[in-house]
């Protein structure tokens, strides 16, 4: 009886011992959990900085991408405004241009107008010329003519005076020789009408001198006409010459302003396709940053998930290991007090 008292007095020691056992257990179960809650705890507020850091970042990278937004409207707004002025102005130089184009025509048919001018101008001088070389020759042989005339003229006067001689003569004898007076009048007579006709003769010679010289003056001014017509035509020619040489430089000098304000307005379109490129570039990298946050987030949650699944399950298994070792013993302990109970019926 004393041993069966001792051992049931071991079996309820073994009991306790068990007893605390799973006590403790249960106390370092409680403990796992805390801890896992813990962890649980510091893994969620990790993930919650990780996720203010990244909504920081992503924060901060949506305005610089406003920012650059913003920026690039500006420009945009600045460059629509130098493309609009480079039109107007390229409008513009067109609609010069085009004048410049329609006055240097203008001015050809001007220049072929004059052009035309100064040769009928050239023609009409040579007409003019031929003329005065006909003139010329017409002046040449009315002066021979004329000569012709004057001695004409010095015969008449020769023969006046040697009437006059004869008629002072015949005066003298008109006392003696009536006859002869008689017949003396009627050569004084003669002689009179014949001076008459030379002088009248003389007279025309130098109406027609006169006429002649007129004329050739005449001619001589139409010459002097034509020739400053004709000067003046070569002037207007200079003239309309070096115009649409001015206007063929003008129409050069905007067409390299043209050409310049081009290349400007491409450089000024590069640029701005460089603010676009790089605002393009931080939404690719905003876009690869919510990408890496939502893996980040779902990898951090499935850790943490995976975490405590795995300590709950390692604990779970520790405690059922420890259950069954305790009920495994306690059947142990049941099975050996029956036994006793038995050897202790049977004696």
């Amino acid at each position: 009886m004393e041993k069966l008292h001792l051992r049931i007095n071991e079996l309820d020691d073994v009991v306790h011992e068990v007893s605390g056992r799973i006590q403790e257990s249960e106390i370092e179960l409680k403990q796992v959990r805390d801890q896992s809650h813990e962890e649980k705890d510091r893994l969620e507020s990790l993930l919650r900085f990780r996720e203010e850091t990244l909504k920081q970042e992503l924060e901060s990278k949506k305005k610089e991408i406003e920012r650059k937004e913003l920026q690039q409207n500006e420009e945009n707004k600045v460059l629509k405004q130098s493309v609009r002025e480079f039109e107007g102005r390229e409008r513009d130089l067109k609609e010069e241009i085009r004048k410049l184009k329609q006055n240097l025509d203008q001015s050809k048919q001007e220049y072929d107008i004059l052009q035309k001018e100064y040769e009928q101008h050239l023609d009409q001088y040579h007409i003019l010329s031929g003329s005065e070389i006909g003139a010329k020759a017409t002046a040449a042989n009315n002066a021979g003519r004329i000569s012709q005339l004057e001695g004409q003229l010095t015969h008449s006067n020769e023969e006046i005076e040697s009437l006059c001689r004869i008629s002072g003569e015949n005066e003298k004898k008109v006392r003696q020789i009536q006859h002869s007076l008689d017949i003396a009048e009627c050569k004084e007579n003669a002689s009179e009408q014949t001076a008459i006709s030379a002088s009248n003769r003389a007279r025309n010679a130098e109406s027609e001198i006169t006429s002649i010289q007129e004329s050739i003056q005449e001619y001589l001014d139409k010459i002097m006409n034509a020739e400053r017509e004709r000067d003046s035509a070569l002037q207007r020619v200079i003239q309309a010459k070096k115009e649409l040489d001015s206007m063929g430089e003008r129409i050069v000098e905007q067409e390299r302003t043209f050409e310049k304000d081009k290349q400007n307005t491409d450089k000024i379109l590069e640029e701005a396709e460089r603010p676009k490129n790089e605002v393009i570039s931080l939404k690719r990298q905003l876009e690869s940053l919510r990408n890496e946050q939502m893996k980040q987030n779902t990898h951090s949650q499935s850790i943490s998930k995976n975490l405590v699944q795995e300590q709950e399950q390692d604990r779970n298994r520790e405690i059922q290991k420890m259950k069954d070792e305790l009920e495994r013993q306690l059947k142990k302990i049941e099975q050996e007090k029956r036994q006793l109970i038995e050897d202790v019926t049977e004696r």
